[in-house]
């Protein structure tokens, strides 16, 4: 691919480009370890940009120490992006402005390119160093203060800007790509909003639309303002107790673009009030809602009426716990399309323990209580007559009936039928209790003993089951 040059004042190395083209770069007077050595690296530049894979660390390094003259000669074909080619911020703005993101998103990309900017300079894109991707994640806690969340997610908007970058071969590797983003959960901000709080804060409202705002929050788990936007009259659709709901949050993604909440019988009075005062020829409930609305100051001011200390994302918490109470009361994959996330969202973000959750657990009585823990199906039973030396097939078959006829709950003779396959389960646990307790050699079991030779097993598990053949 790359061969020394018949020419005697310098050498010269010829290689094929990634498209195919014969090119040479001249060295000027360099010895013979030199020269391999450059062969090599350019072989290795070469190679990545054909087949689009990794430069070598060695490579990687050599670039960034290379003579301006040097670098020149290999931008020149192509096969490096030329030294101080594009700033940092030209890039960043460049590609902030290809990206179709919402206003929302836009916003939280505009303040990193701001911290990127602010941190690095507007320097070219290769001269930034994996180290110095460490000292800004450093900046980002130290300086402006952020959160393990906020942190996370600056961190991940930059290793994203700067893939790009590794793509379109204007970097030739991704300073970002071994800096730790930790999670972007924020458990500390997590507040469970108590149906008290949410009484107090629906009693200092104004007016019915507004009472409506706090019953959708923490009723039905709506994403405010966002979701008011659209919110119609001829959306709610009362014979089938449901109503629509426009998620722009989610419109990018197919099937995504709206959802249907049922109507809990806590919302009608609240939706009936607020579409009293919906003008006549009028749709939209808030028409006054748009994607600039915001409506911090208001729960600001709410908070205050009320006399209710404030919390953090006072909506985001209350759509977190409409998202913990119906997920005690209804199986997943109803919760998450009413809510409009995913499971994984929702045990990440939303999804809540409460202490409602351990006095309930507290006073479950048959979750591992002592009578169902010995009840269970005749075992302690068997496990008796066993221990008393009484091993008489008739003993057992009585015991276990008796068992058999308490866990269920008959008082009538059960069948045959039953009678064995219940005694056959409880000799199965009875049987690996007593290996438990003998001191016999480990041995390679199936889980069901009646599928194994009675050979196989120390002389009490082949007395059992003849036992239990006995009652076939």
């Amino acid at each position: 691919m790359a061969k020394k040059s018949n020419d005697k004042k310098s050498r010269i190395v010829a290689f094929n480009d990634h498209q195919g083209h014969r090119q040479y770069i001249r060295l000027g007077q360099v010895n013979q370890h030199t020269y391999e050595y450059v062969k090599c690296r350019i072989r290795d530049i070469v190679r990545s940009k054909k087949y689009r894979g990794d430069l070598k660390e060695e490579t990687v390094k050599w670039l960034t120490e290379i003579p301006d003259a040097l670098h020149e000669k290999l931008a020149k074909y192509g096969i490096v992006q030329p030294r101080n080619a594009e700033p940092l911020e030209d890039f960043l703005k460049t590609r902030l402005a290809k990206k179709k993101i919402k206003d929302s998103t836009r916003k939280k990309y505009s303040t990193a390119v701001t911290n990127l900017v602010g941190f690095f300079g507007n320097v070219s894109l290769e001269t930034i160093t994996a180290d110095q991707a460490e000292n800004y994640r450093e900046y980002l806690v130290d300086e402006c203060g952020y959160s393990q969340a906020s942190v996370s997610k600056e961190i991940s908007i930059a290793k994203g800007f700067f893939h790009n970058a590794k793509k379109r071969r204007l970097v030739t590797e991704n300073p970002f790509q071994d800096v730790l983003m930790g999670s972007q959960e924020n458990k500390a901000r997590q507040f469970y909003v108590t149906m008290e709080i949410t009484n107090r804060l629906i009693d200092a409202c104004a007016d019915a639309k507004e009472r409506l705002i706090i019953a959708l929050a923490r009723f039905a788990g709506l994403r405010i303002p966002s979701e008011l936007i659209e919110l119609k009259m001829s959306d709610l659709h009362w014979d089938k107790h449901q109503f629509i709901v426009h998620a722009p949050k989610t419109a990018a993604y197919e099937g995504k673009e709206v959802r249907i909440v049922p109507i809990f019988k806590v919302l009608e009075p609240y939706f009936l009030d607020a579409c009293r005062t919906v003008p006549v020829g009028e749709d939209r409930i808030y028409p006054e809602i748009d994607k600039n609305t915001s409506k911090g100051s208001w729960i600001a001011r709410l908070f205050k009426k009320a006399g209710v200390v404030p919390f953090p994302k006072p909506f985001v918490n209350m759509r977190s716990s409409c998202a913990t109470d119906l997920s005690s009361h209804f199986p997943g994959y109803r919760c998450e399309y009413w809510l409009g996330h995913s499971a994984k969202i929702a045990d990440k973000h939303y999804r809540q323990i409460t202490d409602d959750h351990f006095v309930d657990a507290a006073n479950t009585c048959s979750l591992y209580s002592q009578e169902s823990a010995t009840n269970g199906l005749g075992t302690d039973k068997v496990k008796t007559v066993f221990e008393s030396g009484n091993h008489d097939a008739n003993s057992i078959f009585q015991s276990a009936t008796k068992s058999a006829t308490a866990h269920t709950g008959i008082d009538k003779q059960i069948n045959a039928t039953e009678t064995i396959d219940i005694v056959k389960s409880d000799l199965i646990q009875f049987l690996a209790s007593i290996c438990a307790t003998k001191n016999v050699p480990d041995r390679t079991r199936t889980c069901n003993l009646w599928l194994r030779r009675p050979t196989l097993y120390p002389f009490e598990l082949q007395g059992l089951i003849q036992i239990s053949n006995c009652l076939l």
